[in-house]
């Protein structure tokens, strides 16, 4: 049993996907459903046995990787490193099973399969260097899948998206090599250790320039107002695995960004502009819900829906309180399992009506006896999990 519990699991858990990649190119999809079990039982077994608290590490490697830049393979697990892989593993289980009827090409499969090992990458990533070539890793394969098999407009969405998520991971990269450079002429040890950067002293008059830097490129993913001018068309135009990966997982990469690498690097700049980061929250909400009420088509109305209840999870993380931080996670999570499968709702309806558009889908109900009162509950679910936790305070990570 000892032996079974030296091996390097998270290690495993990142590059297993990749490997999985690499055989659906060589033999075709039926290799996705392999790697795809391979994710789920190495998931299920960091997660036995284990109680989640943030302030803990369940799990920490470390590699050497590239030593002459002082960069580590080093990962790191946690309750919410784990919450969220939970959720990717899952979210990327789903994906392959949606796809599996509509597409053959293994090429497919193996973008989305690397995708999904860039996002377990970010969320398990301790050096910053790492967690930026990761960050690349998890967008890149799904502009591809966008623009290969997309819809009609599918390579005006998947250039949108590209350029969006191409500004924020430049910004990304200007404040990471500046902390490393700070760090190295500070204490003359140049590395990408995230816990050896976030102790870096910063200049005064750096640290708005670094902090805004920051705040953008993880609100781009997020995505929050003023920066979701990407998202309704790569969500129209994209295939449904890509829309729901997008929503379910990548989303919640900009939002771990924020609670990972920005509130501890720049506390005092967080405090400042909590008021700000509420507000974009308070926006987000009513423009996502306001534009849903107008759309006729179904993957744009979730698109618009997915904008506006991330807006409560920026409420609750510029809160800056221990309940509402739970909530927030809380409301990532159920936001992650209940808008995926609204998007899975939207691939059967399409697949049984070949329609999405709601003036086409009018009076269809008695026809979707099954699928019609699904895209009540859903919703319902997903506002019940947010009262409750906001106001029990008993959930914790």
């Amino acid at each position: 049993m000892n032996g079974f519990i030296q091996l390097p699991w998270l290690t495993l858990l990142v590059l297993a996907p990749l490997g999985g990649a690499l055989a659906c190119m060589a033999w075709g999809r039926r290799a996705a459903v392999i790697a795809a079990m391979t994710e789920i039982a190495i998931a299920l077994r960091l997660s036995l046995g284990q109680k989640p608290a943030v302030e803990a590490w369940i799990r920490f490697e470390s590699w050497p990787w590239i030593k002459t830049y002082g960069a580590r393979f080093s990962l790191g697990m946690d309750g919410l490193a784990l919450l969220l892989i939970w959720l990717t593993v899952i979210l990327m289980a789903v994906a392959l099973g949606i796809s599996w009827p509509r597409y053959r090409q293994g090429g497919y499969y193996a973008l989305l399969l690397t995708s999904c090992s860039g996002t377990l990458g970010v969320f398990l990533a301790r050096d910053l260097l790492l967690f930026y070539l990761c960050w690349e890793i998890m967008l890149l394969p799904l502009v591809l899948c966008i623009a290969l098999w997309g819809e009609a407009r599918r390579v005006e969405a998947g250039l949108k998206l590209l350029l969006f998520t191409l500004t924020g991971s430049l910004l990304m990269l200007f404040a990471f090599l500046t902390l490393y450079i700070l760090h190295g002429r500070t204490t003359g040890d140049y590395t990408f250790a995230m816990q050896a950067i976030l102790a870096t002293p910063v200049a005064p008059e750096l640290v708005p320039w670094l902090f805004g830097c920051l705040m953008v490129a993880f609100l781009i993913k997020v995505p929050a107002i003023p920066l979701q001018g990407w998202l309704p068309d790569a969500y129209q135009q994209a295939p449904l695995a890509v829309a729901l990966l997008l929503a379910g997982a990548l989303a919640k990469t900009g939002i771990f960004g924020l609670i990972r690498i920005v509130l501890p690097l720049f506390p005092d700049c967080w405090v400042g502009f909590a008021p700000f980061l509420a507000g974009i929250g308070l926006a987000g909400t009513i423009y996502g819900a306001w534009l849903a009420f107008v759309q006729d088509d179904l993957k744009r109305l979730i698109a618009y829906m997915s904008v506006a209840h991330l807006g409560f999870v920026l409420l609750g993380i510029a809160a800056g309180n221990e309940l509402a931080l739970q909530g927030s996670l809380l409301q990532l999570f159920s936001h992650g399992i209940t808008i995926s499968a609204l998007f899975v709702l939207v691939a059967f309806v399409e697949r049984r009506t070949t329609v999405r558009q709601l003036p086409e889908l009018g009076a269809s109900g008695p026809g979707l006896p099954v699928l019609a009162p699904c895209f009540c509950c859903f919703p319902w679910l997903r506002s019940g999990c947010r009262v409750s936790t906001f106001s029990s305070g008993k959930f914790s990570f």
